[in-house]
């Protein structure tokens, strides 16, 4: 099967596909009973809701902690929800203190264990380009930050992988998802335009731009993940950068289900 596609224009409205999350009541646990207490009636409520529902949700949670806790919140954050709540956390730190406070966080990120550590650096990606803008020329200086700040970070999934994954979904602000525009010309558009060196992280990270950016999702989910490999061959990275977009395929996918 094949779908037609139309342009996506930034002027849309943003995506939030967390409508089923009551925000009010979240805020409210927070105000009354501190962070531990309104993070797990986030846990509550998004249980049975997809892995992307329950990841944009940890976002708008990890800013409003970061916003009343400041850095002390990250002893809140652990695996759930995808991660998410360290990586609003700390991307909320970048945004509050600046690129100056980079090296700061990282000493944090290194006192956490493996994993977690992992998503703190994403973290801080995330935060590195929502700082410095989201042109091409921004995703670059953004990276080299990373290679710089963070030298040793896993190079898919660390802050390599954030600054990628905020430069798709924009949710840095606010919390809700403001994807990149989508043009079925263009599927390739970012990583057209970067060094070679990241052509790999780059790829792994477009099937998330392609579902976040293309609304609504066909139903047939299957054909549409099929599309998608199809998309990933024609990766200007060549057969190392196609096999890394193939392999999120089923990722963002499981993460819809």
């Amino acid at each position: 099967a094949s779908f037609t596609y139309l342009n996506r224009q930034p002027a849309e409205a943003p995506i939030d596909r967390s409508t089923t999350i009551d925000r009010a009541l979240i805020r409210k646990v927070l105000r009354e009973e501190g962070g531990v207490k309104a993070y797990e009636e986030l846990v509550r409520q998004a249980a049975n809701e997809p892995l992307a529902v329950q990841h944009i949700a940890a976002h708008m949670l990890g800013r409003l902690l970061y916003n009343t806790e400041g850095m002390d919140a990250i002893a809140v954050c652990d695996s759930q929800l995808f991660y998410g709540c360290f990586h609003s956390v700390v991307m909320a730190a970048v945004d509050n203190k600046g690129l100056g406070a980079v090296g700061e966080l990282r000493k944090v990120c290194d006192t956490l264990k493996p994993d977690f550590k992992i998503a703190c650096e994403h973290g801080i990606g995330h935060g590195i380009i929502g700082t410095l803008g989201y042109g091409d020329a921004e995703i670059n200086q953004s990276l080299k930050v990373c290679d710089a700040q963070l030298p040793d970070s896993p190079y898919i999934d660390g802050c390599n992988g954030g600054v990628f994954m905020e430069n798709i979904q924009r949710m840095m602000h606010d919390g809700s998802i403001h994807p990149l525009a989508f043009e079925i010309g263009k599927k390739w558009q970012t990583c057209e335009k970067i060094d070679a060196k990241y052509q790999d992280v780059c790829a792994f990270w477009q099937p998330m731009w392609w579902v976040s950016a293309i609304v609504p999702i066909p139903k047939d989910v299957e054909a549409f993940a099929t599309e998608m490999g199809t998309w990933c061959t024609e990766a200007p990275g060549g057969t190392s950068a196609q096999q890394y977009c193939i392999s999120s395929i089923g990722n963002v996918i499981y993460a819809l289900i």
